[in-house]
């Protein structure tokens, strides 16, 4: 785990930050702005109540893994045919999710 203080100005910029640690999968908190219309990135959304969501989904290409919260509430209202994995509780669902993108083509 790395933490890295200051925003980069862009995506690149991350990932050069992180070349030197020859890692097969990097994970990124935090940088939405800056990977949210990239097709070539997966997200997985973090959000705190629907509008939260509503407001990163808008923003956000495919592919998205997965919709994590930690509210129990928002959770069991749902959203449409949206799924949303509850942490900690659904890690291991989660962890799946990933490794079906990461197999992938």
């Amino acid at each position: 785990m790395v933490d890295v203080s200051g925003e980069p100005k862009g995506i690149e910029e991350a990932l050069r930050l992180f070349g030197e640690l020859k890692v097969d999968l990097l994970v990124i908190e935090g940088f939405h702005r800056l990977i949210a219309k990239r097709s070539d990135v997966g997200k997985i959304i973090a959000f705190k109540d629907f509008s939260d969501l509503k407001e990163r989904i808008k923003e956000t290409e495919q592919p998205i893994i997965a919709l994590c919260t930690f509210n129990e509430e928002v959770a069991r209202e749902g959203e449409g045919n949206l799924k949303f994995l509850v942490l900690p509780r659904d890690k291991d669902e989660l962890i799946r999710a990933l490794e079906a993108f990461i197999r992938s083509p």
